[in-house]
């Protein structure tokens, strides 16, 4: 969770900022900070959506990623989970 807001909105903001203090020219294109910061939300919910177990196995199930595994013990049925 450092390295999507470290490089997604210190970065671009430091490389804006720190050459006109030391008199130096850097050309940096004008349209990749606000991009970076309008996409910084929606990559901070994935590295979460991801990141968290409960949360990925949540979403594996709601796009149908993940289907338990039926296993058959005797009289009874068992179902485990089967990331296939």
């Amino acid at each position: 969770q450092f390295s999507v807001p470290f490089f997604v909105m210190y970065v671009p903001v430091l490389i804006a900022i720190i050459p006109p203090i030391f008199h130096t020219a850097f050309s940096f294109p004008d349209y990749i900070e606000p991009t970076l910061f309008s996409l910084y939300p929606s990559l901070d919910a994935l590295v979460i959506l991801f990141g968290v177990h409960d949360y990925r196995m949540a979403a594996l199930r709601m796009f149908g990623c993940f289907r338990p595994k039926q296993l058959v013990t005797g009289h009874t049925t068992m179902f485990t989970a089967n990331s296939n």
